[in-house]
């Protein structure tokens, strides 16, 4: 995810140091490759960890506040055409409202089931063990992922890779 934003961040700061339009224009072309994929796994990982009855709620809020981001954008836009700024520094003030994700950095889950299909059984485990203990969740008694005595001394905290 987050190697996505990087791409749409240099390509953006790219189409701005374009020196001529079919520069300008091969950039902005491929400005729009990382935008599904930014989405999707930006979707999936956000009902990975909803309640499935959130589903179709969650699906529904994160549709509006992508539209209300692309309106943003048209508003941006907007605005710094009335005040005459030229395009390449429209481009770079595109370049850092794409960076703001790299703002949540600290707060982006990693997602346990993309560490079961990789075969990385204990680490999906130690994910869902410091989530529930993060949101004081109590794991029940029978649950199979009962922290051991290593995982709860520990203090372990999970790296995001962003890249999922």
């Amino acid at each position: 995810l987050m190697g996505c934003v990087a791409v749409e961040v240099v390509l953006s700061a790219a189409c701005a140091a374009a020196p001529s339009f079919g520069a300008y224009a091969v950039c902005r072309a491929f400005m729009g490759v990382p935008v599904g994929s930014i989405g999707a796994v930006s979707f999936v990982l956000c009902l990975e960890w909803a309640l499935p009855v959130d589903n179709a709620l969650l699906t529904s809020l994160l549709m509006v506040i992508w539209s209300i981001c692309a309106v943003s954008l048209a508003g941006l836009s907007a605005a710094t055409d009335a005040l005459s700024v030229p395009w390449r520094v429209q481009m770079l003030l595109l370049s850092g409202f794409m960076a703001t994700p790299f703002l949540c950095w600290p707060c982006t889950y990693e997602s346990p089931r993309f560490h079961l299909t990789h075969g990385r059984v204990a680490m999906a485990e130690s994910l869902l063990i410091s989530s529930c203990t993060r949101f004081s969740i109590i794991i029940p008694e029978d649950s199979s992922l009962r922290p051991t005595q290593e995982l709860s001394t520990s203090t372990h905290k999970p790296a995001t890779s962003g890249i999922e």
